[in-house]
């Protein structure tokens, strides 16, 4: 199964065709693409690294607070544009992505909290989400 949203260059895919896992609920914070999250139980929020807390990578280009959030949490995330999560437009392939603050992603980890290995970039527009926690 794969999932293709309106803006016609971000598509997501789940780990494992035969479970649904894409997950949907309530943003509480606005939500742009790429972003990790975590459901605090009344919606997804951002994750930090100080929290250690995750759920999944928003997969819609925007969700505003209070509007339908799709957090996708393993599988793969492709889009022609990741400038509103990484350091750039594009991704480096073979490279490892790590959660920076305010759910964006990065090639450093962070210097305190939790080490969140995102994943890795299989090509400059795909990110192979599988998530790897170590805590500092």
């Amino acid at each position: 199964m794969s999932l293709y949203f309106a803006d016609e260059y971000t598509s997501a895919r789940p780990l494992h065709q035969r479970q649904s896992e894409i997950m949907e609920g309530r943003a509480k914070d606005e939500l742009l693409f790429g972003r990790v999250v975590y459901h605090n139980g009344t919606g997804f929020v951002l994750a930090d690294p100080i929290t250690g807390l995750f759920s999944g990578i928003s997969v819609r280009r925007r969700a505003p607070a209070g509007a339908a959030a799709m957090v996708l949490p393993a599988g793969t995330v492709e889009s022609k544009d990741w400038s509103t999560t990484a350091e750039g437009e594009s991704l480096e392939p073979g490279r490892s992505y790590f959660l920076q603050t305010e759910g964006r992603i990065g090639l450093v980890p962070p210097a305190e909290g939790a080490i969140i290995r995102v994943g890795r970039a299989t090509s400059q527009k795909v990110l192979l989400v599988t998530f790897d926690l170590k805590i500092l």
